[in-house]
This record gives structure tokens, sequence and C-alpha cells, in this order.
């Protein structure tokens, strides 16, 4: 039972990654732009591509998918594009 249980969970691994870059794929490819947003109604920064680059949003998606799996096993989930302020203080609170 036990050697069941660690197969399972050892194939747990690969789909969890497979179902995170499917999500996190999706997301980019929802329709509108987040920079374009972020500058007509926040006025963020005064450069489209300085902000795409600020973001990330500049390198091909394996690279910025690399980038959040770094930042989620290290526990930095990152900053929110709207208050500035960390997501895991804007989880908590």
């Amino acid at each position: 039972m036990l050697r069941y249980g660690l197969k399972r969970g050892l194939l747990l691994i690969p789909i969890l990654l497979l179902v995170s870059f499917l999500i996190f794929s999706i997301s980019r490819l929802v329709p509108g732009d987040i920079v374009e947003l972020m500058i007509t109604e926040q006025s963020y920064a005064d450069d489209v591509a300085a902000l795409r680059a600020k973001l990330g949003l500049d390198k091909p998606l394996l690279a910025q998918y690399g980038v959040y799996l770094k930042g989620f096993f290290q526990g930095e989930m990152g900053t929110s594009l709207w208050s500035g302020r960390p997501i895991m203080q804007e989880i908590a609170r």
C-alpha cells in the first residue's frame, strides 16, 4: 500500500506542473492587455516597452513561466499590479 501511495504521489508532480502551466498560459491568452490598462487607467508609466520589460512580459512564455515557478517555490508570489503590495499580504488581508 505504501508503494502504491508513493507512485501516486510521484505521478502527481508532473500533473501539477502541467496544470499550472496550462493555467499560466491561458492567463496570458485572455483578451486584453494588462500593460495598456495600467498605462491608461493607473498611469504607471509613460512607455509601454519599459513597463513590459519591468513586468517581464517582453520575455518568451517559457521564460516567464520559469520565473513564476522559481518565485512560487521560494514563497515569493510577486507584487500586486494595482496596490503595489506583496501578494501574500493581499491574500492575508
